[in-house]
């Protein structure tokens, strides 16, 4: 496992979106480069408090975020109202897609790759490469094996500029699949206020007639100091995660909108470990 940060609230934020993005464009294929495992054990924290675990507990008050694909996932590994487990990206995708869709998921440690595996068996999916290799070159590969572009590219990078074996970067893997015209789904995290929206001038098309969306969650307290936050602490006032969705459609545009609307509204009044936090979702 090599996902320090699972359950926290940019992680919850990134697979809110990617769910939704999957359950209305409705893929034949997702490719994902940075997999990590497919589901997490459960970690009582002020981390996962603030996250997962408030989502968990706010999902049911709230009609748009209790009628998301990401609640379903919650749902799927829920007994009662107590989580069994942390869904991590493959777990949220091979929910939400079912078992007959394909996926490549890539992730070089060997433990996740095995957890992947045996999730994916245990859910009878019957086309599911797990490669513990460069997930840039991987992917590469897979999109040069496609010819069509009913495909999802997830990318959730550790460093977004690392060239890897295949001499392609997670921008270089995205740009690419978003120019063959695959949906993109891109994560990214930043720690000061103003880096929030770095990643537009990266990737952001300058054709006008290709549909992108970039949505950030950002955290915030009063009094608080708010030009540098901390990564490794994601409920940290300054800190934000954002996800960039290109070739998307309309609909999954205006949807994730709604949700970072909804995320973002309640939290406040249920907040177990920041009170004073709240989170902004910009669009």
């Amino acid at each position: 496992m090599t996902n320090r940060h699972f359950g926290r609230i940019s992680e919850v934020w990134k697979d809110l979106l990617l769910a939704e993005v999957l359950a209305i464009e409705q893929p034949r294929a997702l490719l994902d480069t940075h997999a990590g495992d497919a589901l997490y054990p459960v970690v009582d924290d002020p981390e996962r408090s603030y996250g997962v675990m408030a989502f968990n507990d706010l999902v049911g008050g709230h009609p748009l975020l209790r009628d998301s694909a990401y609640a379903s996932v919650l749902a799927s590994v829920r007994t009662d109202s107590t989580l069994d487990g942390i869904p991590g990206g493959p777990l949220v995708a091979m929910e939400v897609l079912g078992t007959d869709a394909e996926y490549v998921f890539c992730d070089r440690d060997p433990d996740s790759a095995s957890n992947i595996r045996d999730v994916a068996a245990a859910r009878g999916v019957r086309s599911a490469q797990v490669l513990t290799a460069d997930g840039m070159g991987s992917v590469h590969a897979a999109l040069a094996d496609r010819d069509d572009a009913s495909v999802v590219v997830f990318i959730d990078p550790f460093d977004h500029y690392a060239v890897g074996p295949s001499g392609l970067s997670a921008l270089d893997v995205a740009r690419e699949a978003a120019n063959a015209g695959a949906v993109l789904v891109y994560w990214y995290g930043y720690n000061r206020i103003d880096e929030r929206h770095w990643i537009v001038e990266e990737l952001a098309p300058r054709d006008a007639g290709v549909e992108w969306w970039c949505g950030d969650v950002m955290i915030s307290a009063e009094d608080a100091d708010m030009a540098s936050g901390d990564l490794g602490e994601a409920s940290s006032p300054g800190t934000g995660s954002g996800v960039m969705c290109i070739n998307a459609s309309a609909a999954t545009i205006e949807r994730c909108t709604e949700l970072g609307t909804a995320l973002s509204a309640p939290r406040s009044a249920i907040d177990p470990c920041h009170r004073a936090a709240r989170e902004r979702s910009t669009s």
